[in-house]
Protein backbone atom coordinates (compact mmCIF):
# COMPACT_ATOMS: atom_id res chain seq x y z
CA UNK A 1 0.00 0.00 0.00
CA UNK A 2 0.93 3.12 -1.06
CA UNK A 3 1.13 6.55 1.13
CA UNK A 4 -2.05 8.30 -1.21
CA UNK A 5 -3.88 4.67 -0.66
CA UNK A 6 -3.37 5.29 3.23
CA UNK A 7 -4.10 9.15 3.29
CA UNK A 8 -7.27 8.44 1.53
CA UNK A 9 -8.36 5.54 3.90
CA UNK A 10 -7.67 7.42 7.00
CA UNK A 11 -9.76 10.48 5.94
CA UNK A 12 -12.62 8.68 4.92
CA UNK A 13 -12.72 6.56 8.15
CA UNK A 14 -12.47 10.22 10.22
CA UNK A 15 -15.19 11.21 7.81
CA UNK A 16 -17.28 8.37 8.47
CA UNK A 17 -16.48 8.32 12.38
CA UNK A 18 -17.78 12.47 12.64
CA UNK A 19 -20.89 10.90 10.57
CA UNK A 20 -21.69 8.47 13.08
CA UNK A 21 -21.33 10.76 15.72
CA UNK A 22 -23.31 13.46 14.42
CA UNK A 23 -26.21 10.78 13.59
CA UNK A 24 -26.50 9.41 16.86
CA UNK A 25 -26.34 13.03 18.68
CA UNK A 26 -29.20 13.85 16.45
CA UNK A 27 -31.17 10.73 17.65
CA UNK A 28 -30.42 10.74 21.22
CA UNK A 29 -33.43 12.04 23.48
CA UNK A 30 -32.57 15.17 25.07
CA UNK A 31 -34.98 15.38 27.93
CA UNK A 32 -34.33 17.91 30.43
CA UNK A 33 -34.91 17.16 34.28
CA UNK A 34 -37.35 19.76 35.01
CA UNK A 35 -38.90 21.76 32.37
CA UNK A 36 -38.14 24.91 34.09
CA UNK A 37 -35.10 24.29 35.46
CA UNK A 38 -34.23 28.16 36.25
CA UNK A 39 -36.92 28.61 38.18
CA UNK A 40 -36.08 25.29 39.96
CA UNK A 41 -32.70 26.76 40.48
CA UNK A 42 -33.98 29.64 42.35
CA UNK A 43 -36.44 27.62 44.77
CA UNK A 44 -33.19 25.61 45.86
CA UNK A 45 -32.98 26.86 48.94
CA UNK A 46 -36.53 25.95 49.95
CA UNK A 47 -36.00 22.27 48.22
CA UNK A 48 -32.99 21.63 50.64
CA UNK A 49 -34.73 22.94 53.54
CA UNK A 50 -38.09 20.83 52.44
CA UNK A 51 -35.50 17.57 52.89
CA UNK A 52 -34.07 19.16 55.95
CA UNK A 53 -37.98 18.77 57.60
CA UNK A 54 -38.83 15.33 56.04
CA UNK A 55 -35.51 14.19 57.43
CA UNK A 56 -36.72 15.00 60.97
CA UNK A 57 -39.94 12.95 60.58
CA UNK A 58 -38.87 9.64 62.70
CA UNK A 59 -40.30 7.25 61.16
CA UNK A 60 -39.69 6.39 57.57
CA UNK A 61 -42.25 6.24 54.73
CA UNK A 62 -43.44 2.69 53.24
CA UNK A 63 -43.74 2.37 49.73
CA UNK A 64 -45.50 -0.61 48.60
CA UNK A 65 -46.59 -2.16 44.66
CA UNK A 66 -48.88 -4.75 44.10
CA UNK A 67 -51.10 -6.06 41.45
CA UNK A 68 -53.41 -3.07 42.10
CA UNK A 69 -52.32 -0.10 43.70
CA UNK A 70 -49.17 1.85 44.54
CA UNK A 71 -49.40 2.65 48.27
CA UNK A 72 -47.58 5.40 49.97
CA UNK A 73 -47.85 5.24 53.61
CA UNK A 74 -46.92 7.82 55.76
CA UNK A 75 -46.14 7.87 59.42
CA UNK A 76 -48.22 8.69 61.81
CA UNK A 77 -46.76 12.19 63.12
CA UNK A 78 -47.72 13.03 59.06
CA UNK A 79 -51.19 14.23 60.34
CA UNK A 80 -53.13 14.39 57.01
CA UNK A 81 -55.45 16.71 58.19
CA UNK A 82 -52.66 19.88 58.38
CA UNK A 83 -51.74 19.02 54.87
CA UNK A 84 -52.40 22.41 52.53
CA UNK A 85 -50.77 20.62 49.12
CA UNK A 86 -49.18 17.70 48.30
CA UNK A 87 -48.07 16.19 45.22
CA UNK A 88 -46.68 12.95 44.40
CA UNK A 89 -44.46 12.95 41.08
CA UNK A 90 -43.76 9.12 39.31
CA UNK A 91 -40.56 10.41 37.56
CA UNK A 92 -39.59 8.09 34.67
CA UNK A 93 -35.90 9.36 33.77
CA UNK A 94 -35.67 7.69 30.23
CA UNK A 95 -39.08 9.39 28.68
CA UNK A 96 -40.45 12.20 30.20
CA UNK A 97 -43.76 12.12 28.52
CA UNK A 98 -44.63 8.59 31.09
CA UNK A 99 -44.29 10.69 34.34
CA UNK A 100 -46.91 10.83 36.67
CA UNK A 101 -48.68 13.53 38.65
CA UNK A 102 -51.16 12.90 41.54
CA UNK A 103 -52.77 14.88 44.49
CA UNK A 104 -52.82 14.32 48.26
CA UNK A 105 -55.82 12.67 49.28
CA UNK A 106 -56.43 14.38 52.64
CA UNK A 107 -59.83 12.17 52.85
CA UNK A 108 -57.27 8.86 52.32
CA UNK A 109 -55.79 9.26 55.69
CA UNK A 110 -52.30 8.27 56.28
CA UNK A 111 -52.38 6.07 52.70
CA UNK A 112 -52.08 6.91 49.80
CA UNK A 113 -53.07 4.64 47.05
CA UNK A 114 -52.90 5.31 43.10
CA UNK A 115 -54.45 2.06 40.71
CA UNK A 116 -51.53 0.62 39.42
CA UNK A 117 -53.47 0.65 35.86
CA UNK A 118 -52.98 3.96 35.62
CA UNK A 119 -48.98 3.74 35.53
CA UNK A 120 -47.00 2.24 32.66
CA UNK A 121 -45.07 -0.38 33.77
CA UNK A 122 -40.87 0.47 34.91
CA UNK A 123 -38.91 2.25 36.67
CA UNK A 124 -39.61 5.29 38.28
CA UNK A 125 -38.48 7.91 40.90
CA UNK A 126 -41.17 8.83 43.37
CA UNK A 127 -41.02 12.59 44.60
CA UNK A 128 -43.18 13.31 47.29
CA UNK A 129 -43.97 17.01 48.27
CA UNK A 130 -46.21 18.43 50.76
CA UNK A 131 -46.73 21.99 52.66
CA UNK A 132 -48.36 22.47 56.17
CA UNK A 133 -48.87 25.73 57.64
CA UNK A 134 -45.78 25.55 59.64
CA UNK A 135 -42.90 23.59 56.82
CA UNK A 136 -42.19 22.41 53.56
CA UNK A 137 -41.36 18.75 53.40
CA UNK A 138 -40.05 16.60 50.12
CA UNK A 139 -39.04 13.39 50.17
CA UNK A 140 -37.18 11.01 46.99
CA UNK A 141 -37.31 8.02 47.07
CA UNK A 142 -35.43 5.83 43.93
CA UNK A 143 -35.43 2.58 41.62
CA UNK A 144 -39.46 2.19 42.13
CA UNK A 145 -40.39 -0.59 40.14
CA UNK A 146 -44.01 -0.79 39.14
Amino acid sequence: MNWGKGITLAIIAFISFILFMVITMISTSSDLVEENYYEEGVHFEQKIQAIRNSLAIKDKIIVNVDSEFLSIEFPPEVIMNDVNEGTIHLYRPENGNLDKHFAFSTKAGNTQLIPVEKIEQGNYKLLLSWKTDQSDYYVEIEHLEI
